[in-house]
């Protein structure tokens, strides 16, 4: 179940990846990937289509949540320069 869960999502997990690899590079992509599946399997057990949410906003919510936690261990300063990535880019 995982693998095939992996291969119909690994477009959106790369998107965040990629993304959070941009901004700060001392974190590398692939651990980067590791998080948003980690992320990913917790929006799959999580999930309940019957409260009328889509799976891709479900999903990208719990990848984001996963991949941005390596930020605060990595460099103390990360956080900050992330949100302010995310202010300039409104």
């Amino acid at each position: 179940m995982s693998v095939e869960l992996f291969r119909a999502n690994r477009g959106l997990l790369h998107k965040f990846a990629r993304r959070y690899a941009r901004i700060d590079t001392a974190v590398g992509i692939d651990d980067l990937m590791q998080a948003g599946y980690m992320g990913l399997v917790e929006a799959e057990r999580t999930f309940d289509a019957s409260k009328g949410k889509s799976w891709a906003g479900w999903a990208a919510f719990y990848i984001r949540r996963r991949c941005g936690r390596p930020w605060g261990s990595i460099r103390r300063g990360s956080a900050l320069t992330f949100t302010l990535y995310r202010w300039t880019r409104r």
